[in-house]
């Protein structure tokens, strides 16, 4: 339990990095940091979605070739 508050913690630590450039992205930013230290699941434990509101991660690959 204690690694994964840790890891909660790292999460709302980078989200809290994050400068939001309109009210949408506020109003989003206000959402996911209420959503993280709310306690609730936010990993995905079971295909496709439970819960509902999971991470996911997507990543960029890029290069000059």
């Amino acid at each position: 339990m204690i690694e994964n508050e840790h890891i909660r913690h790292e999460i709302l630590s980078v989200v809290s990095s994050v400068i939001p450039h309109d009210q949408m992205e506020q109003q989003h930013l206000h959402f996911v940091k209420t959503w993280i230290t709310s306690g609730a699941e936010i990993f995905r434990i079971a295909k496709p979605d439970k819960p509902n509101i999971h991470l996911v991660s997507y990543f960029v690959i890029g290069g000059d070739g």
